[in-house]
């Protein structure tokens, strides 16, 4: 199965190496993103964390922007009075102004002893390694804790993912923003799970904190995080959630928060697992193309499409996000890839099958051989059917009496009535041994009812003869009859010959059994004889007059035969008695009772199939054969 569909087996090869390689060099990964992000589902924002929001409220009624350092000074005096656990403080304060301001702000921040500021740094991204900052903005006083609120946003500018921790030009491994106010987090980059669009966690503006109006428990013991979500501050990105409506820089901070104190990470897989995925699918892809047809690949494929997704759905509520665009275009595509090459060997079996079967068969069989799926290839296998032999009686003579060019002008119109008869029953002309027919029923396509289909083709061709020796006899020309022959067995079928040259044939003793009983319908003075095998598949269907018990030349075993008068819903009275009436005398004939048989024989004129059993029964008196005579005829004619 390889070697016959190596190419396709190659192309799934070289498309799924490519895969794998196109997956690792991320260039789909904006849309495998926005797949992804579609899996996520909102969950409740922590009520221990409180986002102090410098907002349109608070600048309208402050009335000025940046605000006077003395203003952020009051707004962490008031929170840590409050009972804040920690203090965010989301802000950058990494240019100095006046002094006296500077000075009460970092007395404040000293005072508090909770307070964690914000840094600006440049990142270096390292795929899932700890980022490297390259360059710092600080805080200007020294001694306070301070960590990079630095987000990185993906090509789509969705901030999905945040380093845990930097690492320093100096090598030195220092937490983020969000790591100092958990207390600390290790690791490469966080894909956060955000727990919904913005404003999802609890909000006071800066300004009510600023005058103390709020409820005197709501900053007890919370994180507290104070940043910029007025619009006009510019602080805001894109994440999975909100429909494109961005989020502020501190509420993103929020969500890292809440992922680190959870311990909770969206994961994903690593380039080794994602290669093993698509190689794994590819695989089972490319088993279903080999093993399944067409009509049934295509719902395994729908079917392996639909619970991969399934799979996805079901792994990203425990976290865990899998490909979604690579895997299902990859099965997509190798769907796509069989279709075509299916077409390319359906056009080249399509074009073989008519080239092998279009003269030998009729259209309706080359056309549901193109339909089918068999395979046409060198050799053969046994199956049933029925053969059938036709030839003209005294052709030699006929053809002295013709020119070459009329002998090859009437031939030719003789044998396009009775191919057209064979092809018209479905069955397929084997050859042609000069004006012998040879065909057969069954194959290439099984035919259960293959024996009747043979019958009706012999009487059909004797019909279309009978109007043919009118024609001719109306132009003048000679007339002539046929023998047909016809047997029932199981035979080798198949293409027979080299792989350069061969032909669609049939070949067994029961093959030659049918060429034998067209050659004794001469000796037996009659249109079409048939074994009993043919016989016993006719369902009464005919009018069959038993002839004789005859051991044919090449074979030891004795085989009865019988002649084929016509339907029996179209025979007469007159045929149906005379039946009866040479079946008695063969009975007698059998019983050692040949003086009644030839009695009995003598009432059939001009047969000459009685005429040999009156000869046979005078031999018989004269010379009795013995006990060991089971009235078997060993015939001498091929």
């Amino acid at each position: 199965m390889l070697k016959k569909h190596g190419l396709f087996v190659l192309v799934i090869v070289v498309l799924t190496t490519g895969w794998c390689l196109l997956a690792q060099l991320g260039f789909l990964q904006g849309i495998e993103n926005r797949a992804q992000d579609r899996l996520l589902a909102e969950r409740s924002a922590s009520a221990d964390i409180v986002i102090v929001t410098i907002d349109n409220k608070s600048i309208q009624e402050l009335g000025v922007w940046p605000w006077p350092r003395s203003l952020h000074a009051q707004v962490i005096e008031n929170l840590t009075g409050a009972g804040a656990k920690v203090i965010g403080y989301d802000v950058t304060f990494s240019e100095a102004s006046k002094a006296v301001e500077d000075k009460a702000l970092g007395d404040v921040i000293a005072r508090s002893g909770r307070v964690v500021l914000a840094s600006e740094s440049v990142l270096l991204i390292r795929g899932s390694a700890v980022p490297l900052e390259t360059s710092e903005l600080k805080p200007i006083w020294t001694g306070t804790r301070s960590g990079p609120t630095t987000l990185v946003p993906d090509s789509d500018g969705v901030v999905r993912q945040v380093p845990r921790e930097i690492e320093r030009a100096d090598g030195k491994l220092v937490p983020t923003f969000a790591g100092l106010i958990v207390g600390g987090a290790h690791g490469g980059l966080l894909r956060v799970p955000f727990v919904g669009g913005p404003h999802s966690y609890a909000e006071v503006s800066a300004v009510d904190v600023i005058n103390k109006n709020f409820a005197p428990d709501r900053f007890q013991n919370k994180i507290v995080l104070v940043g910029a979500t007025a619009a006009d501050l510019h602080d805001e990105y894109l994440t999975p959630f909100g429909q494109g409506q961005a989020t502020s820089g501190v509420e993103i901070q929020a969500n890292v928060i809440q992922s680190l104190i959870e311990g909770a990470s969206l994961h994903l897989l690593s380039n080794t697992q994602e290669m093993l995925l698509l190689v794994s699918l590819a695989l089972f892809m490319l088993a279903l193309s080999l093993v399944l047809k067409l009509r049934y690949l295509l719902p395994a494929a729908a079917a392996l499409a639909s619970g991969y997704v399934v799979a996805i759905v079901a792994v990203a509520g425990s976290g865990l996000l899998l490909p979604a665009v690579y895997p299902l275009t990859l099965i997509g595509v190798i769907v796509v890839l069989d279709i075509a090459y299916r077409y390319r060997d359906e056009s080249g079996r399509r074009q073989f099958i008519q080239q092998a079967f279009g003269r030998y068969v009729s259209p309706t069989v080359v056309d549901k051989l193109v339909k089918g799926e068999s395979a046409l290839e060198l050799g053969g296998i046994k199956e049933e059917l029925t053969i059938l032999f036709s030839d003209i009686r005294g052709f030699t003579t006929l053809s002295e009496k013709m020119a070459p060019e009329d002998l090859v002008l009437f031939l030719n119109e003789y044998l396009t009535e009775m191919t057209g008869a064979v092809l018209d029953s479905e069955g397929t002309v084997d050859k042609y041994i000069g004006d012998a027919v040879m065909a057969f029923w069954g194959a290439p396509l099984p035919q259960g009812d293959h024996a009747i289909r043979a019958i009706e083709t012999a009487l059909t061709m004797r019909a279309r003869l009978a109007k043919l020796n009118a024609h001719w006899a109306s132009q003048g020309k000679p007339t002539i009859e046929i023998g047909i022959g016809l047997n029932t067995g199981r035979v080798i079928v198949g293409n027979m010959g080299s792989d350069k040259r061969f032909d669609y044939t049939v070949i067994g003793d029961d093959v030659n059994l049918a060429s034998r009983l067209e050659s004794l319908t001469k000796f037996y003075g009659v249109g079409i004889l048939i074994s009993e095998a043919t016989l016993r598949q006719l369902n009464g269907k005919y009018l069959v007059r038993a002839v004789d018990k005859v051991a044919v030349k090449g074979k030891k075993d004795a085989v009865k035969i019988f002649e084929v008068i016509t339907e029996l819903d179209q025979a007469t009275e007159e045929q149906i008695q005379g039946v009866k009436k040479f079946e008695k005398a063969l009975a007698s004939y059998y019983a050692r009772d040949w003086e009644v048989a030839k009695k009995l024989f003598s009432h059939f004129t001009n047969d000459k199939t009685a005429q040999h059993f009156i000869e046979r029964s005078d031999r018989n008196l004269a010379d009795d054969p013995g006990k060991v005579w089971d009235g078997t005829y060993v015939a001498k004619e091929k």
